[in-house]
């Protein structure tokens, strides 16, 4: 995982670079994950990205140390080796990395360690010293972003780094008119349409602490009729915002598909564009498979002699009839000695194990089956792959990265049936979802539904959300209501378990008749609702029928739909003696049958 900090910003003030490129700097630092290797050969590979539009100059690798013998590093960037040096004790190192141009980047850090000159020195790869052991801490990226000419191809990048992962949600500002239920459908058709690493905290106004969001969507609707509608992209103080202008309903739906339509969107490489012909919609998420590694968001990775950890985790509404089966696909190398194994542990069970010796040379690609645990039905799993080869007689690891997982190829089957309650508001948007709010607050909420539905079970297409006003009289599947009083009103039926005076702030979800309502009591409510909705799934209970959560994300269950389960036949016993009576008179019968039958024939032999 690669971490994101902002340490400062600052603008070029040279009016030369300015004149000649128009851009901004920004001096910013990527974190990325600590490496400890107690192994003689030991790689980890990291991962940045640079946004569309951007460049990055001046990086700076640094980090600190500590060995407890001899080590070597060795870094390639995107397959090129750049930095070579030996460490020994504790210190600092720093190097410096060519400029990168927007698109992922790849930097492979390689440890060599022979052990110290007072512990034990063996030349047996497969007896390793024990006193291996050299750490990389605070691991950071240090470079100047530049931004070049804005284009809206660039987005959602444009906006803010999708591929960022910081601890501070974004803070996306929105200004749309907001009585306006068509206007905040489109904005929340495009924020499912973009997924950022980051957790985006939409504001529907201004924040009363003063601080600046990290970019502005701007809908506006002009009373002068326009000839098409009209995007814009630019920084306004360093903020990015994109702006939307239209005179009719038809030009903004025409501006929105143009912006999540990807195919359309490629060939707008300018900062402003005028539309005034209708644009095809785009494909909308459908429901998604959960049937392989990659489904579950894993990637190809080379597995060397060490363990690697993976979290498996289906979808929340899941509740699993079964243990998870599968089959792990894998590239190995043939040639490999007795006792090289692969091993595959569910939760900490071994699930699967597979000899690597005396493999054929064909098939390359291959599989092994792997069983989970029978006991307890989960919907997550914590998946460790422990891979033990030895290549040849003196045990030295000459294919130490021989083996391949294939995400793509890698089967998983959790049986299931879905869970019912609250919990199970996300499948509505298996088909076109429609939300009805009563308030402008409301909106960030909805958003918020939507995505975590679409982060849940959906693919990546944007979503088709349909934002009505609150009709009594035309209630829809999902129903939001941002009032004080209403609010009360349901926190009063459970003061026997609520303390009243501490709900302020917090949200109730329920399901009654198949719709969902979800109410809070002001714009800090939704607020509460858009923090801790994404992360709570997990925790709900199932058949849970009302749920509170707090200002401070404690989760209340004040009602549970009442299950229905089948009662079992009752099943009596018979006793002993009672058999013994019954086939004593099944026998008795028999046998009053077989001399009737006796006699009957001497009766007829006598008449003859």
């Amino acid at each position: 995982m690669i971490s994101h900090f902002k340490k400062s910003r600052f603008t070029v003030l040279s009016s030369v670079l300015l004149s000649l490129y128009g851009s901004q700097v920004y001096a910013d630092t990527w974190q990325l994950d600590d490496l400890i290797s107690r192994t003689a050969q030991y790689q980890s590979p990291y991962f940045f990205y640079v946004g569309k539009g951007e460049t990055w100059q001046n990086i700076q690798f640094n980090s600190q140390f500590d060995s407890h013998g001899e080590s070597t590093l060795v870094v390639r960037y995107d397959n090129q080796m750049i930095h070579r040096q030996d460490l020994n004790g504790k210190g600092e190192l720093s190097f410096t990395l060519p400029a990168s141009t927007a698109g992922f980047h790849r930097l492979d850090v390689m440890l060599l360690q022979k052990p110290s000159v007072n512990g034990p020195i063996s030349n047996n790869y497969c007896v390793e010293s024990t006193n291996l052991y050299t750490a990389l801490t605070k691991l950071t990226l240090n470079y100047q972003a530049q931004h070049g000419i804005l284009q809206l191809n660039q987005l959602p990048d444009a906006l803010f780094n999708t591929q960022l992962s910081r601890t501070a949600p974004i803070k996306a500002l929105l200004q749309f008119n907001n009585q306006n239920r068509l206007e905040a459908s489109m904005i929340a058709r495009l924020a499912t349409a973009w997924k950022f690493n980051t957790p985006v905290q939409w504001q529907v106004t201004e924040s009363t602490q003063q601080e600046a969001p990290d970019f502005v969507i701007s809908i506006q609707q002009v009373e002068q009729p326009l000839a098409g509608a009209k995007i814009s992209l630019s920084r306004n103080n360093e903020i990015p915002r994109l702006n939307i202008e239209y005179s009719s309903e038809s030009q903004l739906l025409m501006a929105v598909n143009a912006l999540i339509n990807q195919n359309y969107l490629q060939q707008l490489n300018t900062a402003t564009a005028t539309l005034s012909e209708p644009v095809a919609e785009p494909a909308w998420a459908v429901i998604r498979k959960f049937e392989t590694l990659a489904d579950l968001g894993i990637s190809d990775f080379a597995l060397d002699s060490s363990s690697k950890n993976i979290s498996l985790v289906f979808p929340p509404v899941w509740e699993a009839t079964d243990v998870l089966k599968g089959k792990l696909a894998f590239r190995a190398q043939s040639g490999l000695l007795q006792g090289s194994t692969l091993q595959v542990w569910l939760n900490e069970y071994l699930a699967g194990s597979l000899s690597l010796a005396k493999l054929d040379s064909n098939p390359v690609e291959r599989r092994f089956d792997f069983v989970g645990a029978d006991y307890p039905y989960v919907n997550n799993y914590n998946m460790t792959l422990i891979n033990s080869q030895l290549n040849n007689e003196a045990c030295l690891p000459n294919a130490g990265t021989a083996l391949w997982i294939d995400a793509n190829k890698s089967l998983v089957n959790l049986p299931h049936q879905m869970k019912q309650g609250v919990i199970n508001l996300s499948t509505i948007f298996a088909s076109t979802p429609e939300i009805a709010i009563n308030n402008p607050a409301a909106t960030s909420m909805a958003i918020t539904v939507a995505n975590v539905a679409k982060t849940m079970l959906l693919s990546d297409q944007p979503v088709p959300v349909n934002i009505t006003e609150l009709n009594a009289n035309r209630l829809k599947k999902i129903n939001i209501l941002v009032n004080t009083a209403r609010f009360n009103d349901e926190l009063q039926r459970y003061s026997q378990l609520l303390y009243l005076p501490a709900t302020a702030g917090g949200f109730i979800v329920s399901v009654k008749d198949g719709r969902f309502w979800i109410n809070t009591d002001s714009a800090a409510g939704a607020q509460t609702f858009t923090r801790f909705w994404p992360v709570i799934q997990q925790s709900i209970p199932n058949n849970t029928a009302v749920l509170f959560v707090s200002a401070q994300g404690q989760i209340t269950v004040l009602s549970k739909n009442s299950v229905n389960k089948a009662k079992a036949p009752v099943v009596e016993q018979v006793s002993t003696r009672t058999l013994v009576i019954v086939l004593t008179i099944i026998t008795l019968i028999i046998i009053a049958l077989i001399l009737w039958r006796r006699s009957r024939r001497k009766v007829k032999g006598t008449g003859e």
